[in-house]
């Protein structure tokens, strides 16, 4: 497993992860949870493509998932800080309209009520999004990492 082939991959799969959140958030989808969990959907495609291309170089699961676990990694770093700045930036539309949409899940009623609402406005942040988007793009990689070997068919070579 050669290095520059993961930088590669990672950085193809930092690019479609950076172009689809600009998608989705250019449409309006962007913070819906259908747009997050479909942002995954690349981190297999990818993943699997580079397995099928260098199957004589990685020669066994192992191999391949730290493939795909390396290239995961890198996306989920570069296209978390390409969210962070863009959310300070350019445009913090998407932590607003997620900010407004779990306001309206609360109770007026409530006695605590501004305090949850401050908690909410507190917490929900670029930051936090660098962070979660981070993380669960860790998590995700790692997943994805496990499965992706073993949708990816390959022929042994016959001697």
């Amino acid at each position: 497993m050669k290095r520059n082939q993961i930088i590669k991959y990672g950085t193809i799969l930092s690019i479609v992860c950076i172009l689809y959140f600009i998608t989705t958030n250019i449409l309006g989808y962007s913070g819906t949870q259908l747009a997050g969990w479909m942002g995954y959907l690349p981190y297999l495609i990818v993943i699997a493509y580079g397995i099928k291309k260098h199957t004589p170089r990685l020669t066994n699961y192992k191999t391949k998932f730290l493939f795909g676990i390396s290239i995961s990694l890198i996306a989920a770093v570069v296209s978390s800080v390409f969210m962070y700045f863009f959310l300070i930036l350019i445009s913090d539309a998407m932590v607003v309209a997620v900010v407004e949409s779990e306001i309206a899940t609360l109770d007026k009623n409530a006695p605590n009520y501004m305090e949850m609402e401050q908690q909410i406005r507190s917490s929900i942040t670029p930051f936090s999004y660098l962070l979660f988007g981070i993380i669960v793009g860790a998590v995700m990689g790692l997943i994805m990492s496990l499965i992706a070997p073993l949708l990816v068919y390959t022929k042994k070579k016959e001697s």
